[in-house]
């Protein structure tokens, strides 16, 4: 007849099971991207990547560094090898002579990727690295 001890063990690790359980079952990949972009002719930056987690460090040199951090919503790391690979994550420059502002913009546009008839989850996030001396605008729709 078992013991109140261990019916006491048997109720605890059921009880962390049921809560661990969606920590389980929701598999992720991820991967990370670095690129850096000279800023010699601008005078400012306009970053216009459409991501609620964008943070923008201020460092001193002439240097833009963008950290890009993106998982996909299923257990995959060929297909988020692929992506990447492909550019669809990569951010490119564009110096507007006019005004001496540097534009970031996404390479590619994100078309729709279906996976087994279900869209597939993105989660991407930026930290870029601009100079102290270079003013920042935000165009991006968040």
């Amino acid at each position: 007849m078992p013991t109140n001890r261990i019916l006491f063990t048997i109720k605890y690790f059921c009880f962390l099971m049921l809560f661990n359980l969606p920590i389980l079952l929701s598999a992720q990949v991820s991967t990370s991207l670095n690129q850096s972009f000279k800023t010699d002719a601008a005078q400012s930056i306009s970053i216009q990547v459409n991501s609620p987690n964008l943070k923008i460090v201020y460092i001193k040199g002439r240097r833009v560094l963008v950290e890009t951090t993106v998982s996909v919503s299923i257990e995959n790391s060929t297909l988020l090898h692929f992506m990447t690979q492909k550019g669809r994550y990569d951010l490119i420059q564009e110096l507007d002579e006019n005004t001496k502002c540097l534009n970031i913009i996404p390479k590619n546009k994100q078309n729709l990727i279906l996976v087994k008839g279900e869209k597939l989850k993105e989660n991407i996030s930026y930290t870029i690295y601009i100079p102290e001396e270079m003013a920042f605008i935000d165009l991006a729709n968040k």
